[in-house]
Formats: C-alpha cells, structure tokens, sequence
C-alpha cells in the first residue's frame, strides 16, 4: 500500500504497478482510501459513519475490502493520552462499547461478506493520542471489550468469510488463479 487517503499521493496507478513488478508475490493496492486509480490488487475504501453493506470493486477485478473502518469510541477516563478525544461513535461505558462493536460486526460486516467483502481492517486497535477508536486505552491498561467476547465475534466472522469468500491463490505468473473471493 503505497499512499494512504490522499496523502503525498501522486501517480498511484504507475506506483502500484512498480510496487507489483519489484515484487510480486505480494497483493498491491494503489491507494487505501480515496483516489482509487484502478490499478492493483486490491480495490481498498474506508467507511465511517455510514452503514456497511456493500463494497464492491468497479472494475469487477479486484478483491473489495474496508481498508479502514468502524471507530467506536469510549473515553476512558484516566486513560486518556489529552483532553481532547477523536471518535466516530461515541459509547459510555464497556457494555455500550461491546453492544456497539458487536452490532457493527454482526449487522454490517456479516452483511458486506455476504455481497462480497473479501477483508477489513477495524480502526484502531488501540487508542492513540487524541483518537479513541481503540480497543486498548492509549496506556493499553484497559481492554474496552472482553477478550472472551472479542473472541467469539471475530469467530463468526472467520466463519463467514471462510465460508462465503473462499481463498485467492496464485498461479506462477503471480496471477490471481482462484477468485472464489467474488460472490
């Protein structure tokens, strides 16, 4: 992934593809995030604040994924890096926070597996400075979600993306031999 969003980015389609003859054994995305070029692997958005149901690659050619998204915040106090805090869905307490992360887990990304999604990226996994979309407080001494129940959701989606996405392999040209990544 050479750029992120927008940032410094600049000739990403040629970028990508340079990225993708220096090695290709690996998956490229363009850009993850915004000016998608159409190049690469991987067509790469980030979601927030906005409901999750599809993401699908315009060209029908790439695998879809979130390369960012959910945000769920809880302000722990006395865990906090600053006073200011940075968040896209604000919760209360550990069990609004859990409810929270569950229900987009379940009713969102269940939903965008099951029309393709082939992965995501959940920001963050820890606070950091003023951001606290976290997992982890910034000093990583609380855990807004148990374990145990991060567990069990991250199961059901390993399930459902094992069995609506597949697996993509590679031929020895490093072209993508088994796209049951599509739906």
């Amino acid at each position: 992934v050479p750029f992120n969003e927008y940032w410094g980015q600049f000739d990403a389609a040629a970028i990508a593809n340079w990225v993708k003859q220096y090695d290709p054994s690996r998956l490229v995305s363009n850009a993850s995030g915004f000016y998608d070029q159409g190049a690469g692997d991987v067509y790469d958005m980030h979601i927030y604040m906005s409901k999750i149901t599809h993401v699908t690659d315009p060209l029908g050619t790439r695998a879809p994924v979130l390369g960012e998204y959910g945000g769920k915040t809880w302000a722990v106090e006395n865990h906090l890096w600053s006073d200011k805090r940075f968040g896209y869905g604000a919760t209360d307490n550990q069990t609004d926070y859990q409810a929270a992360y569950s229900a987009l887990m379940h009713d969102e990304i269940t939903v965008a597996i099951h029309n393709g999604l082939a992965g995501a990226v959940y920001t963050q996994l820890t606070d950091v400075e003023i951001e606290i979309n976290g997992m982890l407080t910034y000093d990583r001494a609380v855990s807004k979600i148990t374990p145990t129940d991060l567990t069990s959701i991250h199961d059901e989606l390993y399930r459902e993306f094992s069995d609506h996405n597949g697996t993509v392999s590679y031929d020895t040209d490093n072209k993508i031999e088994d796209d049951t990544w599509r739906t």
